[in-house]
């Protein structure tokens, strides 16, 4: 699993360089850069999205648009967006959904005109696990935080025993 996840990392760090993101790194231009790939406007919008869903990416011939949950923190909502531009990149196809939730989506839009979307409830496919790595891997580029170095069982009980030493609950 750990050497899988490192290959996503790489598949994720390239997939952002192939972008030549401009200096200052950030999202608006990573978006920006996206747009121009694909030859058509990204537009973020954030509006209430059904409980089993915090994103969506829908692919119209004209635009793209990735609809994120407006009642989460600044960071989640940027994490999200990026999960979503992790899809983007990597070409995912769609999953189905149901009527509502697209005529959710749709409200100030042209149903004729959508050709895919995407929202996703889960993190159980391999779409899914390379969206989330990308939006891991790029939201700490863009926060500035650095990927804490692999942490080995026997550190995590090391640490495990002190703690319940220093609590009085050693055996």
């Amino acid at each position: 699993m750990a050497s899988s996840m490192q290959g996503l990392r790489r598949r994720a760090e390239a997939k952002l360089q192939e972008l030549n993101v401009e200096q200052p790194f950030g999202l608006e231009n990573l978006c920006s850069r996206l747009a121009a790939r694909r030859g058509k406007p990204l537009h973020l919008r954030a509006i209430a999205l059904p409980a089993r869903a915090s994103g969506a990416w829908l692919a119209t011939d004209r635009a793209d648009f990735v609809f994120y949950e407006k009642e989460t923190s600044a960071f989640h909502q940027e994490h999200i967006i990026l999960h979503e531009v992790g899809h983007m990149l990597a070409d995912h196809r769609p999953v189905s959904i149901d009527a509502d939730d697209v005529a959710q989506l749709l409200t100030h839009l042209d149903a004729a005109l959508v050709g895919r979307i995407l929202t996703r409830t889960g993190y159980s496919t391999d779409d899914e696990e390379e969206a989330e790595v990308f939006a891991s891997t790029v939201h700490h580029q863009l926060r500035g935080l650095s990927r804490s170095p692999a942490v080995t069982a026997r550190e995590v009980r090391d640490v495990l025993l002190r703690l319940e030493s220093a609590m009085g609950n050693a055996q």
